[in-house]
C-alpha cells in the first residue's frame, strides 16, 4: 500500500490532537442558543417532507400541514400556533407514519423539532421560578 502523505513528511510522526470541552463550562445562554437552533434544523428539516407527502394522506390534513410550512418557512417554531400544529400532526400520524417515508420522516423532524422547543421552554420557565426565589 503506498502512503498518501507528502514524501517529505516523517511518516512515524504522527499524534491527534483531542479537545475536550466540560459541558458545564459551556454558558447557559450558549446551550440554550443551540438547542433552539437544533429545533430549527430539525423543522427545516421536515419541510421536504412535509411537501412531499402523498395526496391521499395528506389531504386528511392539508390545513395542517399548509401551516406548519408557513410556520417552518417564517422560522416562527416557538409559537404556540407551531407548538399546537406539530402536536396535532405527530398525534395524527401516529400509525400512518409506516405508510409512507416523507411522512415517516416529517414526524421523525417534527417531533424533534417540537421536542427542542418544549426544552427551551422548560429551561426559560426554570430560570424564571429559581430567579424568583433568589
Amino acid at each position: 500500500m503506498k502512503s498518501t502523505l507528502h514524501p517529505l513528511l516523517p511518516k512515524a510522526n504522527h499524534h491527534a490532537i483531542m479537545l475536550y470541552v466540560d459541558p458545564a463550562s459551556v454558558d447557559d445562554a450558549d446551550r440554550l442558543v443551540a438547542l433552539a437552533s437544533d429545533g430549527l434544523t430539525a423543522a427545516r428539516r421536515a419541510l421536504p417532507h412535509l411537501e412531499r407527502m402523498p395526496a391521499d394522506l395528506s389531504r386528511h390534513m392539508p390545513d395542517l400541514v399548509r401551516t406548519l410550512v408557513r410556520v417552518i418557512e417564517a422560522r416562527d417554531v416557538f409559537s404556540p400556533v407551531f407548538q399546537e400544529a406539530a402536536i396535532q400532526f405527530v398525534e395524527m400520524t401516529g400509525e400512518l407514519a409506516d405508510a409512507d417515508d416523507d411522512l415517516l420522516a416529517a414526524k421523525t423532524h417534527v417531533g424533534d423539532a417540537l421536542e427542542a422547543v418544549e426544552r427551551v421552554a422548560d429551561i426559560e420557565a426554570a430560570r424564571r421560578v429559581v430567579g424568583q426565589r433568589r
